[in-house]
């Protein structure tokens, strides 16, 4: 997923999801309204915080950053689901550790690390399902990792390929 389809999601002027009651067969509907909640731009900071944690590839992290450091996208009306959280700057590392907490088992078998748990940073959430955006620092990993309790598959938002990693998150 490019920085574009991202923007895109957060522009949609009424997000919501049509929803049968019943049998498919009834003519019985709504519409399940939800919200896009936006953060503003990240500080200069954050900005230098980005370039330091994600060295040479952290251009279209910032980009993004630069417009909403964060969001909560396809947020329920009328309770706490939500479809997709990207986490403030500030929270990489609060976020990061709480996924680790949620795996420790792999702390057992460090060279083991195929999601990037014990490498990467978490950078964004579905909330209350455990799965995790996970932007690798290992050069083995091009791509931005999504993190699920029982496994973990790329997720298209493409970043170069590394040369060398970045500095991890202190």
């Amino acid at each position: 997923m490019s920085v574009q389809q991202l923007l895109n999601f957060t522009k949609a002027p009424a997000p919501g999801f049509r929803c049968n009651v019943g049998p498919k067969q009834t003519d019985r509907s709504f519409v399940a309204k939800v919200l896009h909640n936006l953060c503003p731009p990240a500080t200069l900071a954050n900005i230098d915080r980005i370039r330091q944690v994600l060295g040479d590839h952290a251009d279209q992290v910032i980009a993004f950053h630069s417009l909403h450091d964060g969001f909560v996208l396809y947020q329920d009306t009328l309770s706490d689901a939500a479809g997709v959280e990207l986490f403030p700057v500030e929270r990489w590392g609060e976020a990061t550790e709480d996924m680790r907490n949620c795996f420790e088992h792999l702390a057992n078998d460090p060279e083991n690390d195929p999601d990037c748990i014990l490498t990467g940073i978490a950078i964004a959430t579905v909330p209350q399902s455990g799965n995790y955006f996970v932007f690798p620092l290992d050069t083995r990993f091009p791509e931005i990792l999504t993190m699920r309790g029982y496994g973990s598959s790329q997720a298209g938002l493409a970043v170069e390929e590394r040369k060398m990693a970045p500095s991890g998150m202190d």
